[in-house]
């Protein structure tokens, strides 16, 4: 059953629908713990092919009150909006849209009388959650980041709208290239008994490397965000990254949270789809990933 629900944010009305929980089939009852979805991007609350719809079904269906509200301006949410989406992406990156987001998760646990919410999106949403749990962390139980995006618009390694490749100059562009051919044999070919020692040799100079200097990351990275990535993993808050295939791997799990002490992160890799993880099966597939976290992480034991 589902609910449209209107909340009230410093005079701003922000509009969702409310999932309402089935009946728990667990000894602890998942009742007091609500998952809220965030715009994917500036996309309406249902997300790209229904993605939010059918995870928030699945959550309600597994006993877990379920939201999906839309930001100021997005979807039926009324608000102005920047003029451009490029103004969008910018205004996204730099947090533009976590205040409005903890003020909800403060409202939605008083209304609801919850203990706390798991909050969550793909791309701009999964930005926007680390964003306001960093900030305002009261209330946060979790995290689900859909494909976190940490490079900013226009940068080489941005899967955003808008994207403007940036010219390289000849000599860059062919060390950039063969590193990358390097990067992709040693990547497709880690069993191979050949390449095994020239991986592992690879892997421990760009460790050393990483140690000394601190991580080097690729041109274009939206360092507030891994800033703000680490201090909520360093809190041990409950987090799933999803990914489409392993492109991302390195730069998530080794250089953004590869030095946090004591986090709680469970990296999940989805083959065969894209940044928005719907074709291939992706929809399917995720939306077991996370109902089977959310089951494991909120019943099994109290946070």
């Amino acid at each position: 059953m589902r609910k449209v629900v209107n909340i009230d944010i410093a005079g701003q009305r922000l509009v969702g629908t409310y999932h309402l929980p089935e009946n728990g089939d667990g000894p602890s009852s998942a009742r007091d713990v609500a998952v809220l979805i965030l715009n994917f991007a500036q996309l309406p609350r249902a997300g790209l092919a229904d993605m939010s719809v059918h995870l928030a079904d699945e959550h309600a269906a597994n006993g877990f009150p379920a939201f999906r509200f839309d930001m100021p301006g997005l979807g039926d949410s009324p608000g102005e909006l920047p003029r451009s989406e490029r103004l969008l992406w910018d205004f996204t990156e730099n947090g533009g849209y976590a205040q409005c987001a903890a003020a909800l998760v403060e409202q939605l646990i008083q209304r609801f009388e919850l203990r706390g919410i798991v909050l969550g999106g793909l791309c701009g949403g999964a930005i926007t959650s680390l964003f306001a749990a960093d900030q305002w962390p009261a209330g946060v139980l979790g995290l689900i980041l859909l494909e976190p995006t940490y490079f900013l618009v226009g940068s080489p390694g941005s899967q955003m709208p808008g994207r403007t490749p940036r010219k390289k100059n000849a000599l860059r562009n062919g060390k950039s290239n063969l590193r990358q051919r390097l990067l992709t044999t040693l990547k497709n070919n880690a069993d191979s008994i050949w390449l095994r020692p020239l991986r592992k040799g690879f892997l421990s100079l760009r460790h050393g490397r990483d140690r000394i200097f601190g991580p080097r990351f690729p041109d274009g990275i939206n360092h507030p965000l891994v800033l703000a990535s680490r201090r909520v993993a360093a809190r041990a808050l409950p987090i799933l990254c999803v990914n489409a295939g392993s492109k991302q791997r390195w730069l998530h799990q080794y250089q953004v949270f590869g030095h946090v002490k004591g986090r709680r992160i469970t990296f999940v890799e989805i083959e065969g789809t894209n940044h928005m993880l719907v074709p291939g099966g992706g929809q399917a597939k995720v939306v077991e990933q996370v109902g089977s976290w959310l089951r494991k992480t909120y019943r099994a034991s109290h946070l």
